[in-house]
């Protein structure tokens, strides 16, 4: 987890997305750090969401349409024994307690295990950062721990794909 946590400003307070399941969000200490910082957990609540795989952090989470969006990755295992990774969305409130309303339950997109080097024991994706360009969400997307991609989205195909978390 400890690389994959995704800033969330609320009022000028630095707060971090710290697991997805369940939704754990902490506060930063305030500067100055000093040599051993202590974060402290502000809202933990429970993913009740219906996804295959674990699922962990990755772009920074982008207000739209009054919800934060937050495109994450996550993994499951292949037959062959080998992790595939895949992006995937969720939204939040941007108010504490930052209550999940909705996400997707199938992937967005899955790593293609075709392109990934021989060399290379996993078939990754990982969302890095995201945004909006016109009609499209583009994110840029590691690819294989060896190169990246942006690639681009529909707005309203993703919006289609979500669903309500209950």
């Amino acid at each position: 987890y400890e690389k994959n946590w995704q800033a969330v400003d609320h009022d000028g307070v630095l707060h971090f997305v710290y697991t997805i399941n369940p939704h754990m969000i902490i506060k930063s200490p305030e500067p100055p750090l000093g040599d051993d910082p202590v974060v402290t957990v502000e809202y933990n609540t429970p993913f009740n969401g219906n996804v295959e795989g674990t699922m962990r952090g990755g772009a920074t989470p982008i207000l739209h349409r009054g919800e934060l969006y937050s495109f994450y990755h996550g993994h499951t295992r292949q037959e062959n024994g080998r992790r595939l990774y895949f992006c995937s969305l969720y939204t939040f409130s941007p108010t504490p307690p930052f209550q999940i309303l909705r996400y997707t339950p199938e992937p967005l997109d899955i790593a293609d295990p075709h392109t990934t080097p021989a060399s290379v024991p996993v078939d990754v994706i990982f969302p890095g950062s995201a945004t909006i360009v016109g009609s499209d969400w583009a994110i840029a997307m590691g690819v294989c721990d060896l190169w990246s991609e942006i690639r681009f989205y529909d707005r309203e195909w993703i919006e289609s794909r979500m669903v309500k978390h209950e």
